[in-house]
């Protein structure tokens, strides 16, 4: 039976109108959800009970390779403090959609390896995942 695995290789990201390419690596979105502890006295062998609470729609972390405009693009989107549509394509057509803003512009190296630099992006509101081909 053949795997239905699949690779990242093209997906793309757009941050408002700006388009970063050359990504290495992307993490996320993390979603999560907090819980509501609705233990009691009485509660059934004494074992916690909960409801769910808030979700949280997560982040994203991109790796992608420096070059000084990407990296200016970030720098600019992390100054501008704005909220803007986040959207992640993958190369079979998953998107995965939210409104977001940088939090984070690292830049790294290694001696003998190409210079990258990370973006984190903090996703506000709900995200949507749209499933594709």
């Amino acid at each position: 039976m053949s795997s239905a695995a699949q690779t990242i290789f093209g997906v793309t990201l757009a941050i408002g109108a700006t388009n970063f390419g050359e990504i290495r690596s992307i993490s996320g979105p993390s979603r999560e959800r907090d819980t509501i502890d609705t233990s009691h006295a009485g509660s059934t062998a004494r074992t916690r009970t909960f409801l769910p609470g808030m979700r949280d729609s997560g982040e994203l972390e991109v790796e992608l390779l420096y070059t000084p405009d990407a990296y200016e693009a970030a720098i600019a989107k992390f100054d501008s403090n704005a909220v803007e549509s986040v959207v992640v394509t993958y190369p079979n057509g998953d998107v995965d959609t939210c409104d977001g803003f940088v939090t984070s512009v690292p830049p790294d190296g290694e001696y003998e390896g190409e210079r990258t630099f990370s973006m984190t992006i903090k996703f506000t509101g709900v995200a949507t995942f749209t499933k594709g081909s």
